[in-house]
């Protein structure tokens, strides 16, 4: 299945990398104009080595389990990792400062200063709370469970 689904990321990837600097004048200036393309360039083409990577991984993948040798079974995890950072990187420079392209910025999408004190002040003291809990109930189960055998 994870070579079908590459197949699906890389027209994914592709498409939206495509269609991105046509839906604004900005972005596509953003992207393309003076230098900016030889200082960006990097960015698909490492995106695109990352996509080989992954595809000769998985194809050595099965040859290497069924010989019980698990070396390199992290390395097509590890180049998706890097496929959607480099992605989400991207898109995020093209619409970078806004929320809704060319309409809002984050700026102007943000809640009054109020609601964020309000925001703040639940966070620190639920977020405590969150993570003592978390913690008691590890203490409590750790080592309780046991190997599934049928």
């Amino acid at each position: 299945w994870a070579r079908a689904s590459l197949l699906m990321t890389v027209v994914g990837v592709f498409a939206i990398s495509l269609v991105t600097p046509l839906v604004s004048q900005r972005i596509f200036d953003k992207w393309f104009s003076f230098i900016y393309p030889l200082i960006l360039f990097p960015i698909p083409l490492s995106t695109a080595v990352l996509f080989v990577v992954i595809h000769r991984s998985l194809a050595k993948l099965p040859v290497r389990l069924a010989n019980d040798n698990p070396s390199g079974a992290g390395v097509p995890f590890s180049a998706t990792v890097g496929v959607f950072l480099l992605a989400f990187g991207g898109l995020g420079y093209s619409l970078f400062p806004w929320l809704v392209v060319d309409r809002i910025t984050i700026w102007q999408g943000t809640s009054s200063t109020e609601s964020l004190w309000v925001i703040l002040i639940g966070t620190v003291i639920v977020l405590p709370v969150i993570v003592g809990y978390t913690i008691y109930t590890y203490r409590v189960f750790w080592g309780k469970s046991e190997s599934l055998s049928y």
